[in-house]
């Protein structure tokens, strides 16, 4: 399929989309049980859906409660069905037939007869990727296929080109021995994820042979992480309650194993930015385990990323993080590393200090 071609297909993919069907709310589904187990990390285990649920976060995993999480636990997978499913532009329901089946579904059942495309929404941003499963599709029409994924609801391209390309096929056998192949999108870059609203499934002419999507879904990732915050304001309003959780769950989706992730979408530059981290990791300390921001700590005291400034916002977060906890023996340890940053962010007011603009040096 030329670019041209698959660019055309997705701007089509949005067209129309008030004619759909499904609901709002995340819809979980499992993965897992098939074999051989084909997603990088465990699926989601080590606790259970005990929380209070709160009707104002757009977290999937609100009320999942980890039993034990710490802060080396690697990340884990989930699956998540459309809440909103739509035909794209030009597509005729004669050659999708049962295409609304993918709605809120862990199964579904898509006779596809012609050309053509579903549009899938995940009903909230997720660092995923995107699956289907068929039992039927021809090897020799996998060409006419592509997947393809947007945080907007609008094509998009990152610095690896169109979100959008031909899956890889895996083979797999169900728990009952039933024979099928799942298909991910694999774009060129060291991860499977990028931030997941919208998906779509289209096939780009008629199939040499019918075929059926017996599945569609978001696999994410997810650091475990339990909620040792809340805030829940008084009346009717909840603007100020849905932008607390909404930017709790902000960071939380970003987590890594090891660190503090700054951004979904894969531009070469998804780690710990010390900057970037100042801020998340204040909302971490209140909402989240305040143990995993001092690990981040940790892994950024000696790196200001290039950036003056990020050396001060390191000292500001050691501040914040003694604050909330108390951790003086934590504490005493990144003291080298917060001395060092002092000492320079004190020279660059010294320096800006004494100069007169515009002569004076940039500290970014």
């Amino acid at each position: 399929m030329g670019a041209s071609t698959t660019t055309a297909l997705l701007a089509a993919a949005f067209t129309g989309v008030c004619a759909g069907v499904g609901a709002a709310a995340s819809f979980l589904v499992p993965i897992g049980g098939n074999t051989p187990y084909i997603e990088p990390f465990q699926p989601l285990t080590g606790g259970a859906f005990t929380g209070s649920p709160v009707p104002t976060s757009p977290d999937p995993l609100q009320t999942y409660v980890w039993d034990a999480p710490v802060n080396g636990s690697a990340l884990q997978a989930f699956g998540v069905a459309a809440t909103y499913v739509n035909l794209t532009a030009g597509t005729s329901p004669a050659d999708w037939v049962g295409w609304e089946t993918l709605a809120r579904a862990s199964a579904g059942h898509v006779a596809v007869s012609g050309g053509g495309g579903i549009l899938l929404d995940f009903g909230v941003e997720l660092a995923a990727w995107l699956e289907i499963d068929s039992p039927d599709l021809a090897a020799a029409d996998l060409h006419l296929l592509t997947l393809g994924i947007s945080e907007y609801d609008e094509v998009l391209f990152n610095n690896v080109g169109l979100k959008a390309r031909v899956p890889v096929a895996y083979p797999q056998t169900g728990p009952g021995g039933e024979a099928f192949t799942t298909y991910r999108l694999e774009l060129p870059h060291p991860d499977l994820y990028e931030g997941v609203r919208y998906g779509w499934v289209l096939f780009n002419a008629t199939p040499s042979t019918p075929f059926t999507i017996t599945a569609a879904r978001a696999v994410a990732q997810i650091k475990p992480q339990n909620y040792f915050g809340a805030f829940h304001a008084a009346g009717a309003d909840t603007l100020l309650e849905r932008i607390w959780w909404t930017s709790v769950y902000m960071v939380k989706v970003n987590l890594l194993t090891d660190q503090f992730g700054s951004i979904l979408v894969y531009r070469g530059d998804r780690f710990s930015w010390t900057g970037d981290a100042h801020v998340a990791q204040a909302t971490a300390l209140i909402a989240l385990d305040p143990g995993f921001v001092y690990t981040n700590l940790v892994f950024t005291q000696n790196n200001c990323n290039g950036i003056e400034s990020y050396c001060l916002y390191l000292v500001l977060s050691v501040t914040d993080y003694f604050e909330k906890t108390g951790d003086a023996a934590g504490v005493l340890a990144l003291l080298p590393a917060v001395t060092v940053r002092a000492a320079a962010c004190a020279r660059w007011r010294d320096l800006l200090a004494l100069c007169v603009a515009p002569a004076c040096p940039s500290s970014r």
